[in-house]
């Protein structure tokens, strides 16, 4: 009979000295001890013991292969399978109950205990998004006296990878202290506590003991390509409007936030400049003064994760009405990592649902519709990471008035914030390139012919066979570099 002890930390003894009534009734001295997860053989008869019989009944211990005729008495075996096969989680120093597609197993120091993990060729592992944690409730409601605020379901955070909210203003690192431990927050005497009906909302990367490995150089558990709360090079100074990432950074084109004093800013806000080390307020944006706060949270480049998305603009265009928005593209996301900003405020969900699947989102009651002149952003963490022989770029424009059908469309009018350059030939448009209407694929190996659904025209134009309406909206994806 095969064992395994089921016990996570200390050791399980189990001794016996009690009769056995087997061909020849003889007292059975027996002992033994197992440490967490170890499988061992012993003797079907001894599965009669009283003490192994208990452990088994109580969930210490399970078992794996028995041969008794007796098998009535075996409460969780597997007994289909022959005796000298087992499972590779069945071996002591293994722990992987639940492994995926293309995983491989990875040695954790820590833990003394191979685990699955990704190559660092790619496929398979545990998504860093997982790890992502948004708009999470506290345990401890405001009540105009409490300051300290800990992470729901006994969770940890890494370290500097948390931000507080409270009423949609984000909080920088000088406003709260992190516990040792990282399970909560407490804020500082500068921060008033939060009153009754307050709304305190936590950010934060979840702190889970397992290896991670990137497609790029196989980071081990490495973090370090996110980064919160950062303080540019420059400090405000009522004049200087381009601001710098710390240490030479350079972050993804379109994986930036930027925050004022705690407000975040949109993409109307700045421009991301060409190296993706700085950005520079418009005109628009006054100069920040001495003593204003400047923060970046950013991914640092190279980045292998391509589904997290920062200020994406919805389907819908606010109209004062309608209060159900798309994500673009056919995007969906993961059910509890999404954030809404409406106006450079982030809400909470207690201002809108998640729908469709993960598709949509609609405001709450009691949540006026936005009206045209509102600025409506979504960050969120997509489902699936984009496929492709190489990174996607991608460029996209909502149409302010109505196309006819092959009317040349200039592709100078899209928000191209990734840099795409365009195909200068039909061969190789069709070879990197894909559009996009209304998150629909339309480009599918067409050419220049007319009779397809968007076909290229010029290096500059493409066209459309039907009619396109106002507030549709187009997206052109490089697949491939040119």
């Amino acid at each position: 009979m095969r064992i395994k002890c089921l016990l996570t930390s200390g050791f399980l003894d189990i001794s016996s000295q009690e009769p056995y009534q087997g061909n020849i009734p003889e007292m059975l001295p027996f002992r033994l001890t197992l440490r967490p997860g170890q499988v061992v053989d012993i003797q079907d008869e001894y599965r009669n013991l009283r003490n192994i019989d208990s452990a088994i009944r109580s969930g210490l211990l399970q078992v794996l292969n028995y041969d008794s005729s007796d098998g009535s008495l075996v409460v969780n075996a597997e007994l289909k399978k022959p005796f000298n096969v087992m499972k590779l989680n069945d071996l002591a120093d293994v722990n992987a109950p639940s492994p995926i597609n293309l995983q491989v197993l990875m040695f954790d120091a820590p833990s003394q205990m191979w685990i699955p993990g990704t190559s660092s060729g790619g496929g398979g592992g545990t998504p860093i998004y997982r790890l992502l944690e948004f708009n999470r409730t506290p345990l401890e409601s405001p009540n105009g006296v409490n300051k300290k605020f800990t992470l729901p379901e006994s969770q940890k955070y890494i370290a500097t990878k948390i931000r507080p909210y409270i009423n949609g203003q984000a909080l920088n690192l000088e406003d709260f202290t992190e516990d040792v431990g990282r399970t909560f927050i407490t804020l500082n005497a500068t921060v008033p506590a939060p009153k009754y009906g307050d709304n305190v909302r936590l950010h934060y990367v979840k702190d889970e003991p397992l290896i991670l490995q990137s497609i790029i150089e196989g980071l081990e558990r490495d973090f370090s390509i996110m980064y919160f709360d950062a303080i540019p090079v420059e400090s405000p100074d009522g004049i200087n409007k381009t601001f710098t990432l710390p240490s030479s950074h350079q972050f993804i084109a379109d994986k930036i936030e930027v925050y004022l004093n705690g407000d975040v800013l949109t993409y109307e806000d700045y421009d991301q400049n060409s190296g993706y080390t700085s950005i520079t307020l418009k005109a628009t944006v006054p100069a920040p003064k001495v003593g204003d706060k400047v923060r970046f949270n950013y991914l640092r480049a190279p980045n292998p994760f391509d589904y997290l998305i920062f200020h994406e603009i919805p389907v819908e265009t606010p109209n004062g009405t309608n209060k159900i928005f798309t994500l673009p593209s056919g995007n969906v996301y993961n059910s509890g990592q999404i954030s809404v900003s409406l106006n450079g405020q982030i809400l909470t969900h207690d201002d809108f649902d998640e729908i469709s699947a993960g598709r949509q989102i609609v405001f709450k009651i009691g949540v006026p519709p936005p009206i045209a002149v509102d600025n409506i952003r979504f960050y969120y963490v997509r489902t699936t990471a984009a496929s492709g022989s190489a990174t996607k770029k991608k460029a996209y424009v909502i149409l302010g008035s109505a196309i006819s059908a092959d009317t040349p469309v200039n592709i100078s009018i899209f928000t191209n914030p990734a840099g795409i350059t365009f195909g200068s030939s039909p061969t190789n448009w069709v070879t990197n390139y894909e559009v996009c209407l209304e998150g629909q694929v339309l480009l599918n190996g067409e050419d220049t012919s007319t009779s397809c659904n968007v076909y290229y025209v010029s290096s500059t134009e493409i066209a459309f066979k039907n009619d396109l309406d106002v507030g549709e909206v187009i997206q052109i994806i490089q697949t491939r570099e040119n």
